[in-house]
């Protein structure tokens, strides 16, 4: 039965004490990343089409400074976004049609079509 122990012993000394694995460092995939801001401003651009005043519009726009600031970019300069080219195009067009509903809000011109 010592032997045993000793045994025992022996295995968990040897295993050492329980250290958690190291971090895994998080990929970041960046067309996944580009599309998500795309993404993100399609939904600011439809908050801010369906607005028909300026207090909406904001709203609106406080919330997209806010969320810009979280990400720690200007949601005015998409360079800040380090997008790939194709999203970039997408989101140069969701940009324009989100500023002219904004405009219209506003009660300055008509807003695009989402």
């Amino acid at each position: 039965m010592t032997v045993l122990r000793g045994a025992l012993l022996a295995v968990v000394v040897a295993c050492g004490p329980n250290k958690p694995p190291p971090e895994r460092p998080t990929l970041v995939d960046d067309t996944a990343s580009s599309n998500s801001v795309v993404l993100k401003l399609t939904e600011f651009r439809d908050s801010m089409c369906s607005c028909h005043d300026p207090a909406c519009a904001s709203a609106t726009g406080d919330k997209i400074a806010a969320w810009g600031n979280a990400e720690g970019h200007d949601p005015k300069d998409l360079k800040s976004f380090d997008l790939n080219d194709a999203d970039h195009a997408k989101a140069s067009d969701v940009m324009q049609q989100l500023t002219g509903c904004a405009q219209a809000a506003n009660g300055g011109g008509t807003s695009p079509p989402p």
